[in-house]
């Protein structure tokens, strides 16, 4: 399973922090300051129902991942570091297109970015943990092969972001004209 140790937590700290500046900047600069929050709200809802349905689904591809109560818990904790990293991915696409509501025009061109983003921070990520020790796979687990990444977790990261923003993208064409 998982082997927890204080550079687990360095990445998501140090997001968290980034997130939060992000956050108050975004927040002096828009106008539709209902719809922003609005917009955070259901983006933290949609990010977390998601990505805890995606860890609890792939779980049994790491080594030792049982659905006991200790497993499941770790699956919660995993989620939150996933919502930050959609939270990130929100934050500096806001930056990147000079609009925190940028995901209310999506186009070719801003998903391709979303997806190549995504994925290559997962694939990244992934191997720094793998590294590490952080956790291992089992041999169910489908790996990239330049890599040795896992699949579903490069996967949960090159579409999901994609899928959640999709849908928040649906929220803000209703709270932002």
């Amino acid at each position: 399973m998982v082997k927890f140790s204080p550079s687990m937590f360095i990445t998501p700290s140090i997001v968290f922090v980034v997130i939060l500046a992000l956050y108050f900047f975004f927040k002096k600069k828009v106008k539709e300051k209902h719809a922003y929050s609005h917009v955070l709200y259901a983006t933290l809802i949609v990010a977390y129902v998601l990505n805890f349905v995606w860890e609890l689904a792939h779980g049994p591809l790491y080594k030792g991942f049982q659905y006991d109560e200790k497993h499941i818990y770790f699956c919660a904790l995993a989620t939150l570091a996933d919502v930050l990293m959609v939270l990130l991915l929100f934050f500096a696409f806001g930056l990147l297109f000079n609009d925190v509501f940028w995901i209310r025009n999506m186009n070719a061109k801003k998903v391709i970015i979303l997806l190549l983003v995504g994925g290559l921070g997962a694939n990244f990520s992934e191997m720094i943990h793998l590294e590490n020790g952080h956790w291992t796979y089992n041999s169910t687990m489908p790996l990239l092969p330049l890599t040795g990444a896992g699949v579903t977790p490069v996967l949960q990261f090159t579409f999901l972001p994609w899928f959640i923003f999709l849908i928040i993208s649906k929220i803000i064409k209703r709270k932002v004209s």
